[in-house]
């Protein structure tokens, strides 16, 4: 709310709307239950207030790309969330171009070099393209397919990739969505990726330019043939 001024959703899915998109509830905040799944797991809190378990600490990498203003801001956010249950998170952030770049730069994000890291993702109309290169398996890039794939979180879930191959075959859209609705509740449940929020698409005109259409789908001037201006 304060980030973004009130202007956004809670996100849960990789698909916030269009026809495809499953109504999923966002996760609980809930930081004492948190704390309970950790002790119960064995992760008890060291001199320091950050977990320890055999040795380990729980502590972590994030990153994003740097100079982002709000994405720093947020990483601070939530640095503070999971301080206060006591895990570590180390903001190291790095030029979009070495973040996010390709597998021959050795980028983290196509290597796989990373504890946490984020990015922003974009859906079109139809979903297919956007939730196949992202969670079936063989989009996970190695060096056999030179980096080819965008399933940067390595999920490999055979329901996943079945639900996906079952969406890709069919016309008929009702059984798409239901495949679709599969696939994405198993990656939500998979943690694989965690969903922070829905990004709001603004489009500003002045009041006398009329006949335009909104489309998040495409870019401001789609429909500029049906304007007409009133004056």
């Amino acid at each position: 709310d304060k980030l973004l001024y009130g202007k956004t959703t809670v996100g849960s899915s990789p698909l916030s709307s269009g026809w495809a998109a499953p109504k999923i509830a966002p996760s609980e905040y809930a930081p004492d239950k948190a704390k309970k799944l950790l002790d119960d797991a064995g992760w008890k809190p060291g001199p320091d207030g950050v977990r320890v378990k055999d040795g380990v600490k729980a502590a972590l990498t994030y990153q994003t790309t740097s100079g982002d203003k709000l994405r720093e801001l947020a990483q601070q956010v939530i640095q503070e969330q999971l301080k206060d249950i006591g895990i570590a998170l180390e903001i190291k952030n790095i030029p979009s171009a070495s973040l996010l770049g390709t597998w021959g730069d050795n980028a983290p994000r196509a290597k796989g070099t990373f504890d946490i890291n984020m990015w922003t993702t974009s859906p079109g109309i139809d979903p297919h393209a956007h939730l196949y290169i992202y969670y079936h398996s063989s989009q996970i890039p190695t060096e056999a397919n030179k980096g080819e794939g965008q399933n940067y979180s390595r999920l490999k879930d055979a329901d996943v990739d079945k639900a996906l191959e079952e969406a890709g075959s069919v016309p008929d859209q009702e059984k798409r969505k239901a495949a679709y609705e599969r696939a994405i509740k198993a990656v939500t449940a998979s943690r694989a990726h965690i969903f922070l929020y829905n990004r709001l698409d603004v489009d500003g005109a002045r009041k006398y330019v009329q006949g335009r259409t909104h489309n998040p789908w495409d870019n401001l001037g789609w429909d500029i043939e049906a304007w007409w201006l009133s004056k």
